[in-house]
C-alpha cells in the first residue's frame, strides 16, 4: 500500500476541554456500579459529542447516519456464542468503547452482540486489561484498514489476501450490502471524475474527511496512484 497508514476515525481523547461529558460519564459509571440501571450513554450530551467526532457517519461503514445508534464496540450485555459471558458491563460508560453506528451495521442482521476473538481463551469476563484480547472485528479507531480491507472499483469491499480479520469484519457488519456497494461505487466514480478534471487537487480537498466513505476512498487513491 502507498501512503501513510490510516484509521477509519481519528478519535480524540476526552480531556478538560470536555468537562461536561467527563462528569456525565463519571456519574453514569457510579449509577451503573450501584446497579441503578440507566441508559445514560444515550444522553443528548453523549450523542452530540459522538456525532461531532464521527462527523455524523457510521464508524463502521462510513455512511451518513443521522438516525444512528450509540454502539458499544465491546458489547455491554452479552457476547454471542459465549453463553456464560455477562457482556463487557464495566465498559458500558467507557468513552473509548462508545461509537456512532448506523442501524444496518449495528442492528438486525448486523453486529449486535457479536464480538469474536482470535483466541477465545484470552477473553475477559470481568474488569481487567482488555488490550490483551485480539478481536477479529476491526476497531474503526485503532486499526489501519489498508492492512485488512480494500475498496474495488465496483464499490465492493474485500479482505486483503483473505485476511481473517477483514473477512470477519465484512461478514459481521455486512459491508457487502448491495445498496452500500452501489453507493460506494458512485462516490468513487465521482471522485475519479473530479480528480481527472482537477488533477492538482490535494487528496484531502478531493475527498473531505466529512464525506461518506472518506477513509476507504482516500485509501483507494493512495493505493492506486496511477489509476
Amino acid at each position: 500500500m502507498v501512503g501513510q497508514r490510516l484509521k477509519f476515525v481519528s478519535r480524540p481523547e476526552l480531556d478538560q476541554k470536555d468537562p461536561k461529558v467527563v462528569r456525565w460519564l463519571e456519574k453514569a459509571r457510579q449509577l451503573h456500579a450501584a446497579n441503578k440501571l440507566t441508559n445514560h450513554y444515550k444522553a443528548k450530551i453523549i450523542l452530540a459529542k459522538l456525532t461531532e467526532m464521527f462527523k455524523l457517519k457510521c464508524a463502521y461503514c462510513e455512511s451518513y447516519a443521522e438516525q444512528g445508534d450509540v454502539e458499544h464496540f465491546r458489547p455491554k450485555s452479552s457476547v454471542r456464542g459465549v453463553d456464560t459471558h455477562p457482556g463487557y458491563k464495566w465498559l458500558t460508560y467507557e468513552w473509548t468503547n462508545l461509537y456512532w453506528s448506523c442501524p444496518r451495521c449495528n442492528q438486525g442482521g448486523g453486529k449486535q452482540d457479536q464480538f469474536p476473538l482470535v483466541d477465545e481463551s484470552a477473553r475477559l469476563s470481568s474488569e481487567g486489561d482488555h488490550t490483551r484480547e485480539s478481536p477479529l472485528l476491526l476497531d474503526p479507531c485503532q486499526d489501519s484498514p489498508e492492512r485488512h480491507l480494500q475498496l474495488l472499483p465496483n464499490g465492493e469491499v474485500v479482505s486483503v489476501n483473505s485476511c481473517p480479520r477483514g473477512e470477519a469484519t465484512i461478514k459481521i457488519l455486512r459491508l457487502d450490502r448491495f445498496r452500500l456497494r452501489e453507493v460506494r461505487r458512485d462516490y468513487l466514480k465521482n471522485a475519479l471524475e473530479l480528480r481527472d478534471s482537477q488533477p492538482a487537487l490535494d487528496l484531502d480537498v478531493l475527498i473531505p474527511e466529512n464525506q461518506m466513505f472518506s477513509g476507504l476512498l482516500r485509501q483507494f487513491f493512495r493505493s492506486h496512484p496511477n489509476i
